[in-house]
């Protein structure tokens, strides 16, 4: 153990060795949301899907919001990945062009 911490070695995260955990998921999801608190927040991956469904007014539509799996985390950790998401975002439209905004709101007829 280091007896102070001049004797301490400081090593990037990026080095570290990487194992998968045995519960560890992989999953699609087309849409995201978030649900935060004062202490940290939580993000939910969700896949729109063609289904017919009701809604709690009684109408039917012809899409599902199906939650796949949420994230929580600390509001440190998510500024992190900010940070992280916009390079990964801004280099992929260096080269492959710009990406189109999400739709807010999407057209279904009936």
């Amino acid at each position: 153990m280091p007896e102070s911490p001049e004797d301490m070695k400081q090593i990037e995260t990026k080095t570290l060795p990487k194992r998968r955990a045995p519960n560890y998921i992989s999953t699609y999801a087309n849409q995201a949301n978030l649900a935060a608190s004062f202490f940290d927040a939580r993000l939910i991956f969700s896949e729109m899907m063609v289904e017919a469904t009701k809604t709690a007014e009684g109408i039917t539509v012809p899409l599902v919001m199906e939650e796949k799996v949420a994230i929580s985390m600390s509001w440190e950790h998510v500024k992190g990945l900010a940070v992280l998401l916009a390079k990964r975002v801004e280099d992929y439209e260096k080269r492959y062009g710009q990406l189109r905004k999400q739709p807010e709101k999407i057209i279904v007829e009936g």
